[in-house]
Formats: C-alpha cells, structure tokens, sequence
C-alpha cells in the first residue's frame, strides 16, 4: 500500500511517485501509450544502501522543473535525474539517516539525524554542513517568498526550533517549554 502517491508531468512522459514503507518506487509512464517505462529504488543502489540503517524513504522532494529529484531515508541521500531515472549523486552523511530533502535555489538542502543541515551542489558536493541544536532534524523549511532574506527554520527532537539566515547561518533558537 502507497503512503505517498503523487506525480511529474513532461514532455511525453509522468512520473508517479510512490512511496512505500519499505523503501520507494518511482515509475515512469509514458503518456503515449500509457505504459511504464522505469523505476528507481534507492536501497537497491549498492553506492547509496544502509543495511545497518534501513531501506525506507522518509522524504521526497522533486525541483520546480521536473528534471530532479532528490530523496532521504535509511538509504544515503540522493539526488537523480529523473529524464533519465540516474542517480546524479549520493549526498552522503555515512550511518545517518536523512529525514528531510528540499531544492532551494541552486542547491539541495537535507537534514537527519547527524543534527546537521547540509547543503549540496547538485553533482553531491558538499557546500556546508550547518550544526543545529535541535538533535535529529525532522523538517526544515524556507521562506522563499521573501526577496531580502531566504528564512530557513528546522525542528527536530528537541523543544527549540532553530531560525537560519540566509539559509546558512543559524541566528537564533526557539524553545518552547
């Protein structure tokens, strides 16, 4: 059964993502004929498996265009080309767990259980690695509406939520008692 069920359309192809507990599938149909075309399971991918962590897939995030996708969970993070369903890069933070991916500009951010935010170029450099004081980093978010600052605030296991200028400089915390 899909937790997650959502889609990409371009060109004469739709990607349907699914996401399942034991890891995630993502298939390509082809709008022609209406027939699938690929699939991509991360943990499958020896470069990105986790076995000590696990397969399953916690966060999904696809670019504004279609053309990327970048995905967190057991296995390391990814990022992939999905015209051809490739993996670009791992985004790799060894024995964590990423629990949360999002393109902002030209980059991925993604956050986990090292209480690290990470920033990456899209070949899987790594740009920073921000510490965060709320432990294991369950979601982050920016304010991307605003053309004066780019707000990123991160929540995790702690009763602070951390506010980040500029995305790459943590200003302040709040803690909520």
């Amino acid at each position: 059964m899909a937790l997650l069920d959502f889609g990409v359309s371009f060109c004469r192809l739709s990607f349907h993502i699914h996401l399942y507990n034991d890891g995630w599938l993502t298939s390509s149909i082809d709008l022609r004929t209406n027939s699938p075309t690929g699939c991509v399971k991360p943990a499958d991918d020896k470069t990105l498996s986790q076995p000590s962590v696990g397969s399953w897939i916690s966060s999904v995030a696809v670019d504004e265009d279609g053309g990327w996708m970048a995905c967190g969970g057991g296995p390391l993070a990814s990022l992939w080309y999905l015209r051809s369903l490739s993996l670009a890069a791992p985004l790799a933070v060894p024995a964590a767990s990423t629990y949360q991916v999002l393109f902002h500009e030209d980059q991925v951010i993604s956050a986990g259980s090292d209480g690290f935010i990470h920033h990456w170029s899209f070949n899987g450099t790594a740009k920073s690695h921000i510490p965060s004081t709320v432990g294991t980093v369950y979601g982050i978010a920016v304010n991307s509406r605003s053309a004066k600052a780019n707000v990123l605030a991160a929540a995790g296991s702690s009763p602070e939520i951390d506010i980040y200028t500029n995305t790459n400089y943590r200003a302040f915390s709040l803690t909520f008692e």
